[in-house]
């Protein structure tokens, strides 16, 4: 998850990995996007707080500021809620309680293969 939001920063066409380098207040979102995974996916007995509420405490946090709201309004909502929240799905990219690293890799792999797959369906469609 969090090299592929890093990769996703830094395409030119996305414009966004320049504005976390220069802005204080772009990079703490940054870093609050890239911590979403240690959230719950679903509320639990414990912890009522899940990934998607704390991506609306972002989403609220930059439209405090609009000096970065208009610049990172397709990240958060084309790339980080439509793309992983809606599309992936925070079940598959939550670590929350997960005990063993190996078994937070064996998450991310079959993300990984799955997002390999339907990107090359999408790109034999397209020829």
């Amino acid at each position: 998850y969090c090299q592929s939001v890093i990769r996703y920063c830094k395409r030119i066409i996305n414009s966004v990995f320049r504005l976390f380098q220069t802005s204080v207040k772009a990079a703490t979102v940054l870093r609050m996007v890239l911590a979403l995974p240690h959230l719950p996916a679903e509320p639990q007995i414990n912890c009522d707080f899940t990934m998607f509420d704390g991506f609306q405490i972002i989403v609220g946090y930059v439209n405090q500021h609009p000096d970065i709201q208009e610049r990172l309004q397709i990240f958060l909502f084309d790339y980080v809620q439509n793309f992983w929240f809606l599309q992936i799905g925070a079940a598959n990219i939550s670590v929350f309680g997960l005990e063993f690293v190996i078994l937070i890799i064996e998450k991310l792999l079959i993300v990984e293969n799955q997002y390999y797959l339907e990107m090359d369906q999408a790109r034999r469609h397209l020829q």
